[in-house]
């Protein structure tokens, strides 16, 4: 047996082996990309299913309260008409509320099929016995509401959906139908405002197989009963169809979901093309699996190549290491443990020494990572990587030991343990996975929401590319701070640099303190012939570099006067260097450089290549520490301060420091003789400071203590997360607690903010929708009892963001966020749910209390509109209270229908107050004065008298002058009240008050039948005006006659730039402009009508 140990710790390791091993992971690395592929795929086709079925919600959603409203309206026409059988004044107030999205129109026929009522006015003569919907409630009517395929009117020829119910005589005989048409493009048009890729079709499908609505106009009244699909739905409430693709198996997905309480069907399909993320991915994936086997095949090459292992070496330290979390162990160049010493032994299953003259590969056998490194480590080569043993990741550093001639002898090396590293980073990532759904979903959102949302959607944009840098920088963080090797790690720091920058041309250059100049040890492109040149601190870019400790960009480097001159730099057009620090002490440059004329370093190039000059600067310095370290056989106390975590050595009853490494003093900002002078309580608040002393003391009688975290501050007052350990330790004879300490106050402070992001809404502060669902969800689970729910919606808010704009809308809506939040406590909470919906979910209520809330918000509401009158603040409030039996879910919805109620009753009453409050501010302004009116009216009912007018028009005449104006409250006052003349763009905004008013009195029953008149009346005879440059008899004749008398009253009145002009000479100018700004024939009669008032 002891010939074969010998043989075994002398055997040199036969190509056919080595190769056998790579032939291996080469089976391990393509099994792995084609797995990550299949699983890839799988994961794509979750993910279109998932995108379908969310669609497809949210548009059954959308379809259901449309069709509930239309069926609230179809009642009320049904119930009024059954109550007199004739056209009532209450069923014409039922008619008068129909004018909204999508009823392009609604009206009741007799049992004859004669049209009694209608929205488009005179019903007479239409007749409707043949038409299908009537027919089918002749025919066979179960009592439900019929809803029709498309249909042609035959004097409109507009297509429709007839939405219908049969109403009844006292004895239940037929005595006609009541009906709305749904306008088809209304659906069509919501769905192209969703922005949709053309990956997705929708379509809305009546049981009978004829399509009523899609977001492609061509399949408007298709036929689907023939397809496989129609075929598979029509009997099942919910589920997906798939067709075969190119790509892999299924591709082609469509979700469906039949509406249990309508004859209709929703579809969302989701084309093939949703799979072109898939294909590239699986390129890449391809790609990176060659160039990983590329990788094997040099790595085998040049471990053939190594030569024989050499002499082994005793290693050192024994007592310090046995005592600290990390693994310390040396092994002989036959593979045999020398040292095995470190309390970190016991996560993998060790005692201290148990390894000790065991073989590497009779205890690792399946981990060809370790005996991978060890080979390399055994050949002369610093070997760092990082493997798992069972549940334990640990980073691993392996150095071979030399003799005087150079040879190796033994490998010495270190482990720690980071598995909370790991799992911190896990935990990160699915954060962040999760933040990426939230801002997808967030995306799919309705239109007016996405431009409220336009900040937060830049914001999470920026956040993203954050985490792409912060992601790559991580990942070349991890090569570099895993190297000791100088020569390859400047050229890893300057290949980065020259590709993060985008440029071929790059070196970097290290301070040399003796000479003190900068050495150019490495280069790319014009540089690459470079190392060895000596550089001049005081001189060129790298001078200015060395003095100010900034990076310096020299975007016209050719003709700058201070540059270096050498053949290889007249090339160079723009030119960056930024400084490798070591505290705050400038000790080398990274260099890149453009030679085109076109291209320059932006701030977000130069910011990312001065973070990644701070890594590369900790990597340099951690290999020059390294080598030091490995030159001088440095002592324990080196290995102390060269440890990464915070290391620090207290008195075992005292809690005096003994010993803190460098670390520590850097983070704090503390030298080592202040934290012996003032203890723990430079590293420990007020309140934490007596837990610190019984850690301290437990650590030393028991033994170390679990892991756990502390909030602290540095010197600066800058707050510190420390995750501790402690352990106890041998020192001079005495037990002493030895506390690793480990920075993770980045990590906390990033988890907190995607933490508040995932929840909040940006513009309000309160809780956003996700957050909303989610605790539906949790309290559905939970079966919470008594959860009362109010559903606030802010009245008439798109009208002020028409007028008003977005900003006074965005105002209006924190207003609100603020007086609801003012109303409860916590658990209570509010969240805005839609772009102009609030709810408020309240825990263990009442119905007093809910009541006595709702009262509260009336009386803030009202209290808030007499302090800010000129905007008008109107809430439409629904609530619902749970009972034990009452499901969370039931609670929202019978909330939000009570809502809804009230909205109906309520919506005509608060446009009007709105437009009455903007009417009111433009008086404030001074733009409307009470003379003015006054005299407008006069004038413009004698003209309408001498024009021998109806009686009709000349009293909406008297309405038209007082609000033609109406339209500039939305025209700021710095172009309103402008002394002196108008710039063009001052005046195209200007232009835009027909506009804006025409819009208000639209949304006023009051004022809509001058709607029209106010748009058009600053428009020309000639054709000259605006805003649609009309002319002549296009021009409506109130619009004309306004515009004489306007302009007569203007010239007669005093302005605060001139007097006012005398009658007679206002008529002079009211003629020179007959037939270009006025109606020749209007001007004279008016004129005429005038001479013989002043007469």
């Amino acid at each position: 047996m002891d010939k074969i140990g010998q043989y075994l710790r002398n055997w040199i390791i036969p190509d056919r082996s080595i190769i056998l091993f790579c032939a291996v992971l080469l089976v391990f690395v393509w099994s792995g990309t084609l797995w990550q592929i299949d699983h890839d795929r799988k994961a794509t086709s979750d993910m279109i299913r998932q995108d379908g079925d969310r669609l497809t919600r949210a548009f059954e959603e959308h379809v259901r309260r449309v069709l509930k409203t239309n069926e609230f309206y179809l009642n009320s026409m049904k119930a009024e008409y059954e109550q007199s059988y004739t056209l009532s004044p209450t069923l014409e107030r039922v008619f008068q509320q129909l004018r909204l999205d999508p009823i392009a129109t609604a009206g009741i026929v007799n049992s004859a099929g004669d049209l009694v009522v209608s929205t488009l006015g005179n019903a007479a003569g239409v007749n409707i016995a043949t038409v299908p919907h009537f027919v089918y409630h002749i025919a066979a009517d179960p009592g439900e509401i019929y809803l029709g395929r498309p249909f042609v009117g035959r004097t409109s020829q507009k297509v429709s959906i007839h939405m219908t119910r049969r109403i009844n005589n006292p004895d239940g005989s037929f005595a006609g139908v009541a009906i709305i048409a749904m306008d088809p493009n209304y659906f069509t048009k919501f769905y192209r405002e969703m922005d949709l890729s053309e990956n997705y079709t929708i379509r809305l499908v009546g049981l009978d197989g004829i399509v009523r609505a899609s977001n492609h106009v061509s399949e408007l009244d298709a036929d689907m009963t023939g397809s496989d699909l129609f075929l598979q739905i029509k009997n099942a409430s919910a589920g997906f169809y798939s067709t075969r693709g190119r790509i892999f198996g299924k591709t082609l997905e469509v979700s469906y979901r039949t509406m249990p309480d309508y004859p209709v069907i929703i579809q969302v399909g989701v084309s093939e093309q949703a799979l072109a993320p898939f294909v590239q991915r699986r390129n890449v994936y391809l790609a990176v699996a060659g160039g990983v086997s590329l990788f094997i095949l040099f790595s085998a090459g040049y471990i053939i190549a190594r030569a024989r292992k050499q002499r082994r070496d005793e290693t050192w330290l024994r007592t310090f290491v046995a005592n600290t979390p990390i693994v310390f162990y040396a092994i002989d160049l036959g593979g045999h443990f020398m040292l095995s010493e470190g309390l970190g032994l016991k996560k993998i299953g060790l005692e201290a020494g148990e390894a000790v003259g065991h073989s590497v590969f009779e205890m690792y056998p399946d981990f060809p990572d370790i005996l991978d490194a060890f080979r390399r480590a055994a050949e002369g080569e610093a070997v760092f990587f990082e493997h798992k043993v069972g549940e334990v990741y640990l980073n691993n550093r392996l150095i071979p030991v030399f003799d005087d001639n150079g040879r190796v002898i033994a490998v010495v090396g270190a482990a720690v343990d980071i598995t909370e590293r790991v799992l911190a980073e896990q935990r990160l990532q699915e954060s962040f996975e999760k933040l990426t759904a939230t801002h997808e979903e967030l995306i799919a959102t309705e239109e007016e929401l996405r431009i409220q949302y336009g900040e937060l959607d830049k914001a999470n944009q920026d956040l993203v590319s954050q985490n792409a840098v912060l992601e790559a920088l991580r990942e070349i963080a991890a090569k570099l701070m895993s190297q000791t090797d100088r020569d390859w790690l400047l050229k890893t720091v300057i290949t980065w640099a020259t590709a993060s920058a985008g440029t071929p041309h790059g070196n970097i250059a290290l301070l040399n303190e003796e000479e003190m100049v900068m050495d150019e040890l490495d280069g790319l492109g014009l540089f690459e012939d470079h190392a060895g040149i000596k550089l001049p601190l005081d001189t060129g870019i790298i001078g200015q570099v060395y003095r100010t400790g900034q990076p310096v960009v020299i975007r016209s480097y050719n003709t700058w006067t201070s540059r270096l001159l050498h053949p290889a730099l007249d090339e160079v057009r723009c030119f960056a260097q930024v400084p490798l620090k070591r505290e705050d002490k400038v000790i080398g440059v990274i260099g890149v450089a453009f030679t085109s004329e076109n291209h320059h370093f932006g701030e977000k190039e130069l910011e990312l290549l001065t973070r990644f000059a701070e890594l590369a600067s900790i990597a340099v310095e951690n290999v020059r520490k390294m080598d030091e370290l490995l030159r001088s056989k440095k002592t324990a106390i080196d290995i102390f301060n060269a440890v990464g975590d915070g290391l620090l050595v207290n008195d075992g009853e005292t809690g005096e420091i003994l010993a803190v490494n460098y670390r520590l003093q850097e983070w704090f900002g503390y030298s080592e003789k202040e934290f012996k002078e003032q203890g723990i309580t430079l590293i420990s608040t007020a309140a934490n400071k007596e837990t610190a002393l019984q850690v301290i003391r437990a650590t030393v009688k028991e033994g170390p203590q679990p892991l756990y975290e502390r909030e602290t501050y540095d010197r600066e007052g800058r707050r510190l997360i420390l995750e501790i350990s402690s352990t106890p330790v041998e020192i001079d004879g005495k037990t002493r607690c030895l506390a690793s300490m480990r920075d993770i106050t980045s990590r906390k402070q990033m988890e907190e903010g995607l933490e508040y992001l995932r929840q909040r809404d940006a513009m309000t502060g309160v809780y956003n929708r996700a957050y909303f669902e989610t605790d539906i969800i949790r309290m559905q689970a939970g079966k919470y009892c008594y959860v009362g729910i109010f559903v606030c919606d802010v009245d008439g808010l798109k009208l002020i963001n028409d007028t008003l704009g977005h900003r006074q809308g965005d105002d209006l809506l924190k207003q609100v966020a603020g007086l609801l939040a003012a109303g409860i406590k916590a658990p209570n909470y509010v969240a805005r749910i839609g772009g102009d919906e609030f709810a408020v979910v309240l825990f263990d209520s009442t119905k007093e209390q809910m009541e006595e809330l709702e009262q509260y918000y009336r009386l803030q509401v009202e209290a808030y509109n007499d302090e800010s009158p000129q905007l008008p603040l109107s809430l439409s409030i629904g609530w619902a209270l749970g009972e034990e039996t009452v499901h969370v879910e039931s609670v929202f919805k019978t909330a939000d229908n009570n809502m809804y109620r009230q909205k109906l009753h309520q919506s005509q009453s608060v446009r009007g107050s709105i437009v009455q409050t903007l009417m009111k501010a433009l008086e404030v302004r001074d733009h409307i004065t009470e003379g003015h009116a006054d005299r407008l009216s006069i004038l413009m009912e004698m003209m309408g008298q001498h024009l021998s007018l109806p009686k009709g028009t000349i009293s909406d005449l008297r309405l038209f002058a007082k609000f033609h104006d109406i339209g500039k409250v939305g025209i700021p006052d710095s172009i309103l009240k402008k002394p002196g003349k108008l710039t063009e763009d001052e005046m195209n905004i200007m232009r835009q008050h027909c506009e804006i008013g025409f819009r208000i009195a639209k949304s006023s029953p009051d004022l809509e039948p001058i709607a029209d008149w106010v748009l058009k009346h600053q428009e020309h005879w000639n054709g000259k005006g605006y805003p649609l440059g009309i002319s002549g008899e296009e021009i409506p004749i109130q619009c004309r006659i306004l515009s004489i008398v306007d302009a007569y009253d203007a010239m007669t009145s005093d302005r605060p730039y001139r007097k006012a002009m005398s009658s007679e000479d206002a008529l002079a100018e009211i003629r020179r402009c007959s037939g270009t700004q006025f109606d020749p024939v209007l001007a004279e009669k008016f004129i005429n009508l005038l001479s013989l008032e002043i007469v």
